[in-house]
């Protein structure tokens, strides 16, 4: 996820509702603010979360990962010892809770580190034999076929595959996971009795730690039109009732698959991207200068990738991740070299207008000038219907992703689906 937080570190000025103000770093609340706000929907537990935070110190990356894995391991004892006394239910909710912290302790780890994929082993470890132990759904893990290999996911349904039922296809963007995705819509679509699709294409997890060279690629509706051909396969999937959600860098590769896609009769983007070397210039600038102007963000890569060398080497924590998982999710040595690549991620209006589909637009007050003036441009080039729904401190929905009230945001885009595809 792209956060447009001040790098620089704690601002007063920021700290608004639903965000903990828990360290002295905004990037270590933010994740903070993720992992926690996975309690609505089963992911965590208050008293656990804080229990982590008390040891973690706000910038260290070592202790982030350190407090993480010890309640993790702590909470995947206690999901083993109610497994064995056949107390599935409490068993399956602890195990879900153990697969978030330990997808938080992993999420910091650098790349380069071969903890980093041992962690995401347990966390996927624990969310499988949730899913195993589960009574309010089933949940398969599923191969999707990709050119020569494979992507890996979960087919999600309601009890009854027989009952054909409208289906949610749900992906994340750079920094996230396909289990992950049950928090973010997945949850809220099994409990208005869909379907789910959720996976991990190039450039993501579960593909990368697969295959390290299966990287981010700019023409994703590759991509979505294998996950589409896998998803209609399935049992109990009624076809004209197929919608279609990208989260963060999602909200580039969901658009670009539905551009290319009729078989998609919904989008809904968290949010609309377009130019993504953009996006990523007005977080860095923004960062180093509140006071950086739209025009700014034109800034040549060259002189970009001296100014983000410049913050890596004085450690800011936002940075060293976002340097890191750069070259993990699309390859390149040098920050010049992935910065390139960035540049290739972007949407012309002739491509934006190819959409058909009814289109529904989220963005929060706190995504910064650039997401909403990429927004306009999107919505300006729609020739399908196109609607958008800004969220607003005031309901503390206002970050990327609405990280922070993700139980307000789902039931926005439910509630729309519900009147786009007549789902009773």
């Amino acid at each position: 996820m792209v956060q447009t937080a001040p790098i620089s570190g704690q601002h007063p000025a920021y700290w608004r509702a639903g965000v903990p103000n828990v360290f002295e770093d905004a990037y270590f609340n933010f994740q903070f603010a993720r992992a926690l706000s996975y309690a609505s929907f089963g992911g965590a537990a208050l008293g656990e979360c804080f229990v982590a935070a008390n040891s973690i110190k706000g910038g260290d990356f070592d202790s982030w990962r350190s407090a993480w894995t010890v309640i993790a391991e702590r909470v995947e004892r206690l999901a083993g010892e109610a497994e064995h006394s056949k107390y599935r239910a409490s068993a399956a909710a602890r195990y879900l809770r153990a697969y978030n912290y330990y997808r938080a302790a992993e999420f910091l780890i650098s790349h380069k580190d071969p903890l980093k994929r041992k962690v995401f082993l347990k966390a996927q470890n624990c969310f499988r034999k949730s899913l195993t132990l589960t009574v309010d759904y089933v949940g398969t893990p599923v191969r999707i076929p990709y050119g020569k290999a494979t992507l890996p996911g979960y087919f999600l349904r309601p009890e009854g595959h027989k009952i054909k039922r409208p289906t949610l296809i749900n992906h994340g963007g750079g920094d996230g996971s396909n289990e992950e995705c049950l928090f973010l819509g997945a949850m809220g679509a099994l409990r208005r009795g869909y379907n789910c699709l959720i996976f991990d294409g190039p450039g993501q997890r579960g593909a990368l730690y697969e295959d390290p060279a299966n990287v981010y690629r700019s023409d994703y509706e590759v991509v979505i039109k294998a996950v589409v051909d896998f998803t209609l396969a399935q049992p109990g999937i009624d076809s004209g009732r197929l919608a279609l959600i990208g989260w963060s860098l999602g909200g580039y590769t969901a658009a670009r698959g539905a551009a290319h896609d009729s078989r998609i009769k919904a989008l809904i983007l968290s949010a609309p991207l377009i130019d993504l070397y953009r996006v990523l210039a007005s977080a860095y600038l923004v960062g180093q200068n509140a006071n950086s102007k739209i025009e700014d963000f034109d800034i040549p890569p060259e002189k970009l990738a001296e100014i983000i060398q410049a913050l890596y080497d004085k450690q800011i924590p936002i940075v060293r991740f976002g340097m890191d998982q750069s070259q993990w999710i699309l390859g390149g040595d040098t920050i010049l070299d992935f910065l390139r690549l960035y540049q290739k991620f972007r949407l012309d209006d002739d491509e934006i207008k190819k959409i058909q589909c009814p289109t529904l637009c989220l963005t929060g007050t706190d995504e910064g000038p650039e997401q909403q003036r990429q927004l306009g441009i999107f919505k300006a080039a729609m020739t399908a219907p196109c609607e958008v729904h800004v969220f607003t401190s005031d309901l503390g929905a206002e970050l990327h992703c609405e990280i922070n009230n993700q139980v307000y945001a789902q039931e926005v885009i439910f509630d729309w689906l519900q009147d786009t595809m007549r789902v009773a």
